[in-house]
């Protein structure tokens, strides 16, 4: 009887860790109010800025820099809870529709691209940019 007991307890142990999400999912509110700026170390190869609008405190674009080269300005078009979207230029491809999933497990900040052109398929996990001295 004992058994049985035990094992309808790791049944339902089971079922819930399912349920669970790995990462939990941001508002864009804690989005804003973690770092504005996000790179993957001393290279500084990928450093992606999250820029607010006049009052601070809704999305206006992101500023996604990859090594020295490629540099790309995303207009926020909309975001909702954890997911921005916009669109950018690529070459000469204009007006690209990207959509950006974010999570957070600190320090890192994991933004996910999603759509049309070069930052299709890209993700990069990003510690914040240490604040000046």
């Amino acid at each position: 009887m004992a058994k049985k007991g035990i094992l309808v307890l790791l049944m339902v142990a089971l079922m819930v860790l399912v349920g669970c999400e790995d990462t939990p999912s941001l508002t864009m509110e804690e989005v804003l109010s973690l770092d504005r700026e996000w790179y993957n170390g001393p290279s500084y190869d990928v450093h992606i800025s999250l820029v607010a609008n006049d009052t601070e405190t809704d999305l206006d674009h992101l500023d996604v820099c990859l090594t020295l080269s490629s540099m790309y300005y995303i207009p926020v078009t909309s975001y909702n809870e954890d997911t921005i979207h916009g669109t950018y230029t690529d070459g000469d491809e204009a007006d690209l529709p990207i959509s950006v999933h974010l999570s957070y497990s600190a320090p890192n900040l994991t933004f996910t691209f999603t759509g049309e052109g070069f930052l299709n398929g890209k993700t990069y996990s990003l510690i914040p940019i240490p604040a000046a001295p």
